[in-house]
């Protein structure tokens, strides 16, 4: 049952890769295995949809079952930890742990493996067996280990006679085992053959902060508690130790110049006025030298040329240094004046001040020979600025200059209306002029007052249905000294001039003259804060970064059963029937695109179905912009998810909306008092001690009569079972834009699945929380009969720099 690890390489492309499979045994047991299986392969998804998994855990190309294994396949220059030990020569870095270097790269390493654990543990799951096989890298000269294993909570043992030894494990084990593995490495290079292992941690020559660290790691647990604060603060403090001292020893970055066959020599000429002649050659090392050495920086750009910029030269960089390593030296043949050097986006990166060693490139063998670990990777330094980042700085730089265009745009696009007449329930509402917001709202290029309540509530072009407030500002973020929130119901047109009918409960402020804007908050300072947090989270999430700037790049197989063809499927027809082909196995992102009644929600409710047989574990997201198309999606939803449920019941909760008619079925509050009668009703209850049974009777009373507003501490407890419900539903509906999206993506929460229906009426931005709640997305929508709400004009503004500029100006 122990896992076998096979490299081969992929028949599609050729590509290496490494198949790790646990063989099945050919009887029952493997429907049990294919469930525990199923779970891990929940979690693994889980987890690799978690900002910075991509950089921690080892990439998961396809996790799926043969007919004589199940198995899962990872990139093939990824290597256990256990054979690179095995095989590495003795000038890898993992065999010269004695100088301060190379032990960098230990730390780093083991800083590496703690964030992979933290990231691991978020998702309220224990690895378990961290060991060399579990740990896998791919670089000789860099810190780069990544978990890997798959069974990150089932252990599954090689069957043995005799008694069975207990097997436990837990948060503060995972950090212990990345302790013992180092403190084994150290032990390996110095030598230390003793058993205690206080007594081989002390013998170990290594820094006092360093021997603090490995105490901490090796043990955990101090007082009684585990410190996670306190290992944030000892793994910072060997890092400033290694700074401080200065790249191990003080290691030198070899710089080998080329004067004889180059325009070097002229340009250094020019830059010094001509007071060093061409064939001086010591004159022009030295001029170099001391170029670099008054601050020197170091920058890579988005095409890969690598300059370094001293104060008067930018010298172009290449590799100078040996077939194995060769940054382990850099070599210089041209130059540019400084100023003449395009940055673009690149970031130029500090030169560790003295560290550059300028020779001639004939010399150069020899100094690195005499150096030895000494000699510095000059890919240390720009490591970081790799042009594979800049197509996600694009689209970060989209996304945030949409998200500042939407917030200019909301401040002024609150509609002026005049109120034409008041009643009880209604309010009779027409367009107004205002010159406040002219040209502001000219550069915006929003359409005049009437033809904006023409668009919205005549032609559909907005959420009609939504809720609406008054207010008597028109600044986003003015106090609501005045406002209520208003719902269309129809359009009256008298003598030929058209008046809106909007329903409203509460006191209409008292001016006449007001503006109307979409409700999205009682604080509209809230939704810029919640859109700058998912800029930043978008940020941390580098596969959706690369999937949203090349999805045909990212797009994989994923690994399931094949598709059932049963009745359902063939009552579909042929197109139907290729999208739910495709969509079941392909991953992270696909659309479906069809005009309006087509089915596109029907094939949305089959597929839920169909996921949900496969594995009823799992959690889908289901989101749109409007709340109709939501409270649509929740009616075939909910049939369905019942039908599915045998043993388990699964439920189906939607999020809170502000409109009057929506369906609140569906709600969590609402689920919640119908799971409290039945735990009052049922037996356990009758028999359950009387302060128990008490407190749920209070509980389920207060679900019929609270109103929200209900303090108290039988309130925050029904609060708090309410959200134990959201976070238990096996799929959720909640509108793209809600604040609660925002806060399952603030509090690490990860879907299996999200859905997201009618989604070109969304914006960018609106599209940010729910995709990056799961890694396996479905867009569903009608490019052509649904755009997002004013895309055309946004889109013509945003492709137009002068009118940006002007926006922003003012």
């Amino acid at each position: 049952w122990r896992p076998a690890l096979v490299g081969g390489r992929r028949r599609s492309d050729g590509a290496s890769v490494l198949v790790k499979s646990w063989q099945k045994v050919g009887s029952a047991i493997d429907a049990d295995l294919r469930d525990l299986w199923r779970r891990e392969t929940r979690h693994a998804e889980r987890l690799r949809a978690r900002p910075g998994a991509d950089e921690l855990l080892v990439p998961i190309i396809e996790a799926s079952e043969a007919q004589d294994a199940f198995f899962a396949v990872m990139p093939g220059e990824w290597t256990p930890l256990g054979v690179k030990l095995r095989n590495c020569g003795p000038q890898h870095w993992l065999r010269g742990l004695r100088t301060e270097k190379n032990r960098q790269y230990l730390w780093r390493n083991m800083r590496r493996l703690v964030e992979g654990l933290d990231l691991i543990h978020g998702q309220r799951v224990v690895y378990g067996g961290l060991h060399e096989d579990a740990i896998f890298t791919a670089s000789d000269h860099e810190a780069d280990f990544r978990i890997g294993g798959f069974e990150w909570c089932v252990q599954i043992n090689e069957t043995a006679a005799g008694p069975k030894k207990a097997f436990a494990s837990s948060l503060t084990d995972d950090f212990a085992s990345i302790g013992g593995l180092a403190a084994s490495l150290l032990a390996e290079v110095n030598g230390s053959d003793l058993t205690d292992r206080e007594a081989r941690i002390a013998a170990l020559d290594i820094s006092p902060s360093e021997r603090a660290l490995l105490r901490a790691l090796v043990n955990p647990v101090e007082h009684g508690h585990f410190d996670r604060r306190r290992l944030g603060e000892l793994l910072a403090a060997v890092e400033n130790d290694f700074v401080v001292s200065g790249w191990g020893e003080r290691g030198r970055f070899v710089l080998g110049v080329q004067l004889d066959s180059s325009r070097l020599p002229e340009i250094i000429g020019e830059a010094s006025d001509w007071q060093i002649r061409q064939g001086d050659r010591q004159g022009q090392l030295s001029f170099i030298e001391a170029d670099l050495a008054a601050g020197a920086e170091i920058v890579r750009q988005a095409k890969g040329e690598v300059w370094g910029l001293g104060q008067s030269l930018a010298y172009s960089l290449t590799p100078g240094g040996p077939a194995e390593a060769k940054w382990k030296a850099a070599s210089v043949r041209h130059a540019k004046h400084r100023d003449r050097l395009p940055f673009h986006r690149a970031e130029p990166r500090p030169l560790p001040s003295g560290a550059a060693e300028v020779i001639r490139q004939a010399e150069v063998s020899a100094r690195l020979r005499s150096l030895g670990d000494l000699a510095g990777d000059w890919t240390a330094l720009f490591e970081d600025a790799d042009e594979s980042d800049e197509a996600g700085a694009d689209i970060r730089l989209g996304m945030l200059l949409t998200d500042v265009v939407l917030t200019v745009s909301s401040a002024v696009e609150a509609i002026p209306v005049q109120i034409v007449k008041r009643g009880a329930s209604h309010v009779l509402l027409s367009a107004a002029d205002d010159d406040g917001f002219g040209d502001l709202r000219a550069a915006l290029r929003l359409k005049e007052p009437a033809r904006r309540l023409q668009g919205i509530f005549e032609l559909e072009e907005g959420d009609r249905d939504g809720s609406w407030t008054l207010r008597s500002s028109a600044a986003i973020g003015a106090r609501e000294v005045e406002s209520v929130t208003v719902t269309f119901e129809k359009v009256e047109i008298t003598k030929g001039q058209r008046h809106y009918r909007f329903q409203f409960g509460g006191r209409l402020p008292t001016e006449d003259f007001l503006y109307l804007s979409k409700y999205v908050d009682r604080n509209p300072h809230s939704v810029i804060q919640r859109r700058a947090k998912l800029l930043a989270a978008l940020g941390s999430q580098k596969e959706l970064l690369r999937t949203l700037d090349r999805p045909e790049s990212t797009l994989g197989e994923g690994g399931r059963q094949p598709l059932v063809e049963d009745e359902v499927f063939d009552d579909l027809d042929d197109s139907k029937q290729r999208a739910l082909q495709t969509i079941w196995r392909k991953t992270p992102l696909q659309a479906v695109v069809g005009p309006p009644g087509v089915g596109k929600t029907h094939l949305l409710a089959d597929y839920v179905r169909r996921s949900l047989e496969e594995d009823s574990g799992r959690r889908i997201l289901v989101t749109a912009q409007g709340h109709q198309a939501l409270d649509n999606a929740g009616k075939d939803l909910r049939g369905i998810v019942s039908s599915v449920a045998d043993d388990d019941e699964l439920l189906v909760v939607r999020s809170r909306s502000d409109r009057s008619n929506a369906s609140k079925e569906l709600y969590a509050s609402v689920q919640v008092r119908g799971l409290l009668e039945r735990v009052t009703k049922s037996a356990l209850a009758k028999r359950a001690p009387v302060e128990q049974r008490k407190a749920v009777e209070e509980l389920f009373e207060l679900s019929k009569s609270t109103n929200g507003s209900v303090d108290g501490d039988r309130a925050r407890e029904l609060r708090s079972v309410e959200s134990s419900v959201m976070q238990s539903a096996t799929v959720l509906l909640s509108t793209t834009n809600s604040s609660e999206l925002s806060r399952l993506v603030e509090g690490g929460a990860v879907f299996d699945e999200v859905i997201i229906e009618e989604a070109a009426k969304a914006t960018g931005p609106e599209l940010l929380a729910p995709m990056l709640l799961s890694m396996q997305r479905l867009l569903i929508g009608d490019h052509k009969q649904l755009p997002a709400f004013d895309s055309e004009r946004l889109s013509d503004l945003l492709t137009d720099p002068d009118s940006v500029l002007t926006v922003l100006k003012s």
